[in-house]
């Protein structure tokens, strides 16, 4: 087996490379799970509910997603034996993601980078809570920033859909009444125009129905590099020592030769 140096861009090529063929099948996954999201919202006007609805399904997901081709469509949503676990992970991360990401973006980041394989792992490994977190950061040692720099290309899409749908929202209002009042949010303790929200919604959807699927399968190929990189890097290693014991054999036998030539040919000399 050939062993690859990590690239990101690689691995995003590689990602939606893979998707060929199988978009039909991750596209219905993906609308059949966002329906859960949009139901739960409807009843109960929250969106943290209604995230940790949709991430309870994430690792059944990203294993689906990592092997798309022989998995069905079904076993996304067959969690039911570790249900428990699913529902904890999920309310713990919608939760301290969350909260990250309203005080401040950069330590969201560094959660993500921490923890990015977390509903990759928690979709292979039967662990709780603390194991999957524990295990999924030691996956990533050493390769943080690189994690990082992968979450950030998705976070600046999710970016551009939500300022892109937002600014459509802002035109629409010129035309429809409806967009140009305001709404609350936060259990009504605050309140925004309604375009900035339907456009941050729907910003949020498009992302969670086309993009968040490739992202997973990112996230999976990434888990796959670390560990192509780590070997790539023993060989070289390996490699590298090879080489330097090759060049001290030649330089003993040069010493020996050498030594040799001195014996048979010995040299006085007069001072």
């Amino acid at each position: 087996m050939d062993f690859e140096k990590y690239s990101t861009k690689n691995i995003i090529n590689k990602s939606i490379a893979s998707c060929n063929g199988v978009y039909k099948k991750v596209l219905v996954a993906s609308l059949i799970q966002y329906v859960a999201f949009l139901i739960t919202f409807i009843l109960t006007q929250s969106m943290l509910i209604s995230f940790v609805v949709y991430l309870v399904f994430l690792p059944a997901q990203a294993k689906f997603l990592a092997d798309m081709r022989n998995e069905n469509v079904n076993d996304v949503f067959k969690v039911k034996s570790k249900f428990g676990n699913y529902l904890i992970l999920s309310m713990f991360f919608a939760f301290v993601f969350g909260i990250l990401s309203v005080l401040l973006i950069f330590p969201a980041i560094i959660f993500l980078a921490n923890y990015a394989l977390i509903f990759d792992v928690a979709g292979k490994e039967n662990l709780g809570l603390m194991e999957s977190l524990k295990l999924a950061k030691e996956k990533v040692k050493g390769y943080r920033g690189k994690i990082a720099w992968l979450c950030v290309v998705f976070m600046f899409i999710l970016i551009l859909l939500i300022g892109f749908c937002m600014l459509m929202s802002w035109l629409l209002s010129l035309i429809l009444p409806t967009l140009a009042g305001v709404i609350g949010v936060m259990f009504g303790m605050f309140t925004i125009p309604s375009f900035y929200f339907v456009g941050a919604f729907t910003g949020i959807s498009l992302f969670l129905i086309f993009v968040l699927p490739v992202e997973l399968v990112c996230i999976s190929n990434a888990a796959k590099a670390v560990e192509s990189d780590k070997k790539y890097m023993e060989n070289v290693a390996a490699e590298v020592l090879k080489e330097e014991s090759a060049k001290e054999e030649n330089k003993e036998e040069l010493k020996k030769e050498d030594e040799t030539k001195e014996e048979d040919n010995p040299t006085d000399y007069i001072s």
